[in-house]
């Protein structure tokens, strides 16, 4: 028999084994981390495109100008103010009890103060929200809208009060720690542990925290993982004494951000458009100009050739608006205006003393916010 032949098919070694079993595991430990680490990244990117998300609601894009209107949107753009809570870019009414959620007879029977509403409301300013559900401690279900961090964190996972005083958190604010000061607002993810920053206090709601922290409070923040720190970034800024830091939340929206959407609420654009109908039997035909006046201040347009037959619509241009001082401006300031319509003959229309009769027979609309309402008809 020839043995040599069996030796050569013979099996690994336990030697060559143990190494092969030591490589496999070191490639599964190396996979099963770069999936982890690949997960992580995944989560923080969902988070930064949430956080920008919620920033859009509030401020809206960038400032633009579409046929000479100036358009601006979002939140501040249409309310004049900065949310108290992120519920309301969702709805336009709420109580900040959730027992009462969207009950507001209720709501202020229970205490007075404690349903929020903003005028002007047109949203809402957030989309892709899940619909959850929580329990009071009296029992009371409540069902209510999200718009979860990257991580998907609540306000549970890093508040210490009692379990109806985290449920209203979560639901105001949708488990972001979330802290307003005049028009300042921070808005943070608590990261992929789904706990504060060390030195922030848990034990209280985000208005009420004193953000300050100590030296061990920054060598534990160093120690962290870089996802499980909060986003965006907690800066600590040395004090010179105790308590050694202060926590510095980078603002989601600051006050020069929303001054500047305000200052653009308060204008009108330099181009005005009029939608108008001929309700005269015979056409109407002749150079027109638009007048715009709120008792004291008065802002005549240029003229603008006119020809409408009987029940004719038409959308008419007016612009190179001046003031009753002659005086050229931009941009109309906002008030509570009237819109007359005038015959410009012999460029009587800018002056100011005998533009005073509006034409008969039109039916006026002006734009606003892309949409005509009917202002005045003329008789």
């Amino acid at each position: 028999m020839d043995m040599n032949k069996y030796r050569k098919q013979s099996g690994f070694s336990l030697l060559e084994l143990v190494v092969v079993v030591a490589v496999l595991g070191t490639v599964t430990a190396l996979a099963t981390d770069y999936v982890v680490d690949d997960a992580s990244q995944k989560q923080l990117s969902g988070n930064k495109v949430r956080s920008n998300s919620v920033y859009q609601a509030i401020l809206g894009g960038n400032v633009s100008t579409i046929n000479g209107e100036i358009y601006i949107s979002g939140f501040v753009a249409d309310t004049g103010v900065v949310p108290e809570h992120l519920i309301a870019l969702v709805v336009e009414g709420y109580c900040v009890n959730p027992k009462f959620l969207y009950d507001e007879t209720d709501c202020e029977n229970n205490k007075t103060g404690d349903w929020r509403a903003y005028t002007n409301w047109d949203g809402p300013y957030l989309y892709g929200l899940e619909r959850e559900n929580g329990d009071l401690t009296d029992g009371t279900k409540v069902s209510y809208l999200t718009f979860r961090d990257g991580w998907g964190n609540n306000a549970s996972q890093w508040l210490s009060m009692t379990d109806d005083e985290e449920l209203a958190e979560d639901v105001l604010n949708f488990g972001w720690w979330v802290k307003l000061d005049g028009n300042d607002l921070a808005i943070k993810s608590v990261g992929l542990n789904g706990k504060l920053d060390p030195g922030f206090d848990g034990s209280g709601f985000p208005d009420a925290d004193a953000l300050k922290a100590s030296s061990t409070n920054k060598d534990d923040y160093n120690n962290l993982e870089g996802n499980d720190k909060d986003y965006p970034l907690t800066y600590y800024k040395e004090t010179g004494s105790t308590p050694e830091y202060d926590l510095v939340v980078p603002l989601a929206i600051n006050r020069v951000e929303v001054s500047r959407i305000l200052e653009l609420r308060g204008t009108l654009p330099d181009i005005v458009y009029v939608r108008t109908v001929n309700t005269n039997p015979t056409t109407l035909v002749d150079d027109y100009c638009l007048v715009v006046g709120d008792g004291s201040n008065i802002y005549i347009s240029g003229n603008t050739t006119v020809n409408l037959e009987e029940n004719q619509p038409d959308i008419l241009t007016f612009s190179r608006f001046e003031s009753i001082l002659a005086t050229s401006v931009s941009q109309i300031p906002k008030g509570n205006y009237t819109y007359d319509f005038h015959i410009d003959t012999d460029s009587v229309c800018l002056d100011s003393t005998t533009a005073t009769a509006p034409v008969s027979g039109a039916k006026l609309y002006i734009k606003n916010n892309g949409d005509f309402a009917d202002l005045k008809v003329f008789p």
